[in-house]
């Protein structure tokens, strides 16, 4: 006699012998005709759902890849606007516009423009007595020269040095 256990889930309705839901197959006298078909049924009726479940979760994956890029490519075309504009989309496509919030940055303040100040140097040689006297800095060419030629004075110079500066 061969007795198959099932537990209270897998065997509602099948629990024709005892409390324990166990079911005597010596008791099912007649066996149909037609029990190894529908076994078969069964099997290619199974085959048949898998292939389908499978498809369907093919079906998902393309979708789900497609919404990955497609969310991708949207942010890579909002990227390309320019500073100052943002993305607005119409049904049929999308496109940069002036962005109401924007602000431009600070710059920062302008110096004033640099004014140079003329400067004059000058030098005076005594060739004979061999001194050299040089002034520089000077707010005028007059001052230089006579800056150089005290210089050389005080270096021996004497009333015959010259100036080494062009008029």
């Amino acid at each position: 006699m061969h007795v198959i256990t099932c537990d209270q889930l897998s065997c509602l309705g099948a629990t024709h012998g005892n409390e324990r839901g166990q079911i005597n197959l010596a008791q099912k006298t007649n066996p149909s005709p037609f029990t190894h078909a529908a076994q078969a049924h069964s099997l290619a009726s199974n085959r048949k759902d898998l292939i389908v479940f499978e498809n369907l979760l093919r079906s998902l994956l393309v979708v789900g890849v497609g919404l990955l890029l497609g969310m991708f490519v949207s942010f890579a075309a909002h990227a390309q606007c320019a500073p100052g504009t943002t993305m607005y989309y119409s049904p049929t496509n999308a496109y940069c516009g002036p962005d109401p919030n924007y602000r431009p940055p600070q710059q920062a303040p302008q110096r004033p423009a640099e004014v140079w100040q003329d400067r004059y140097g000058a030098m005076f040689v005594d060739v004979p007595k061999g001194a050299l006297g040089a002034a520089g800095g000077k707010t005028s060419r007059l001052a230089a020269e006579q800056a150089a030629l005290a210089d050389c004075k005080a270096r021996g110079g004497g009333m015959q040095a010259d100036s080494l500066v062009p008029e």
